[in-house]
C-alpha cells in the first residue's frame, strides 16, 4: 500500500507554522519556533525539502488538533552532521486522547514514519509524562556529497 502523492509543491513552512499560531491563539495557546527557516532554504535538496516540509505540516497539525487548552506547542528543527534533525512538542491533558475517527484518518502518524523511513530518516513519536514529543531524523549526505563534488571542481 503506498503513499498517496501530492503533485504540487507543499505549503510554506511560514504559512503552516502561522496558521498553527493563528489557531492556537484563538484557544488560549501558544507555539514557540525554532529554526524553521532550515526548511525553506537550500541547503536541503528540493525532492528532500519538498517532503520534510509534508512531513513537518503532517506534525505540526497534528500537535496543534491535540495540545492541551490552555497549552503550549514548541518546534526546533537543525541541520548537524548531514543529518536534519526536527523536535515537536505539545502539551496534553492528564488523560490521552481518545481516537476521534471524525477529527483524525488514522493515517498521520503512519505516513509520518513511512516517509521518514523511505528518505532513510528515523521517527519516534510518544508521550512523557504531560507532553506529546515528536522527533525525526533525515540524513542528508546527498546534498553534502553535492556539495564536495561541487568544491572539488
Amino acid at each position: 500500500e503506498g503513499l498517496p502523492l501530492r503533485i504540487s509543491e507543499p505549503r510554506p513552512v511560514q504559512e503552516v507554522v502561522e496558521e498553527a499560531r493563528r489557531s492556537l491563539e484563538e484557544r488560549g495557546s501558544r507555539i514557540q519556533v525554532e529554526g524553521i527557516d532550515i526548511l525553506a532554504g537550500e541547503d536541503i535538496i528540493a525532492g528532500t525539502r519538498q517532503q520534510a516540509a509534508r512531513i513537518f505540516e503532517e506534525l505540526i497539525l497534528n500537535a496543534v488538533k491535540y495540545v492541551s487548552v490552555p497549552g503550549d506547542v514548541t518546534v526546533f528543527l537543525e541541520i548537524d552532521a548531514a543529518v536534519l534533525r526536527c523536535l515537536i512538542t505539545n502539551s496534553i491533558d492528564g488523560d490521552p486522547p481518545a481516537a476521534d475517527t471524525a477529527l483524525s484518518s488514522g493515517l498521520g502518524l503512519k505516513g509520518v514514519r513511512r516517509r521518514i523511513e523511505l528518505l532513510g530518516g528515523s521517527f519516534m513519536s510518544r508521550r512523557k509524562d504531560n507532553r506529546w514529543i515528536s522527533l525525526f531524523t533525515i540524513p542528508l549526505q546527498e546534498r553534502v556529497a553535492e556539495q564536495s563534488a561541487q568544491e572539488a571542481l
